[in-house]
């Protein structure tokens, strides 16, 4: 018999294939909700951070107006606000739609992405060099002055190398 396949001719039966459809993309809904529930955790501590280091930054008066740190979180504050709005504005700024204007992009269009991003690495380096050149401070004195007493067991004149014993 050639109707009789063993079952074997559910790829030409369009419920089936549906049903198919369905259950991947059923699994696909799982599969991405698994890979994006952590970003919401994480952008409510970054949210979190950020605001701590801005208030860090402008409630310290005895930070100087070039202290490295203040600087990157102002940047940080700036980036993170105009990052969100990245596409609105360059659509605003160059009277650009994709829909409308086609898949290629005019070149002030480009040129101004391409700033962006360049921005964006730089911040990142800037943290980066930020980091690594501040990783011997035991604690920011320009941020925390209060809690100089407590580590060093009051002992204000001691170095960052020195061993104080209370």
């Amino acid at each position: 018999n050639d109707n009789d396949n063993n079952g074997n001719d559910n790829d030409n039966n369009p419920s089936d294939l549906s049903e198919e459809i369905q259950i991947l993309t059923n699994r696909l809904r799982i599969l991405f909700f698994t890979l994006t529930l952590p970003i919401l955790p994480l952008g409510v501590i970054l949210s979190l951070l950020i605001l701590q280091l801005v208030y860090a930054a402008t409630t310290s008066p005895s930070c100087g107006a070039g202290h490295p740190l203040r600087i990157y979180t102002f940047f940080t504050l700036i980036i993170s606000t105009y990052a969100t709005k990245h596409k609105a504005i360059r659509n605003w700024l160059f009277n650009y739609d994709r829909v409308r204007d086609g898949m290629v992009r005019p070149r002030g269009v480009r040129i101004y992405d391409q700033c962006f991003h360049f921005l964006a690495i730089a911040y990142v380096y800037y943290g980066t060099v930020l980091v690594q050149s501040c990783e011997d401070d035991l604690v920011d004195l320009a941020f925390y002055p209060h809690q100089m007493d407590g580590v060093l067991g009051g002992a204000a004149g001691a170095g960052a190398n020195d061993v104080v014993t209370s």
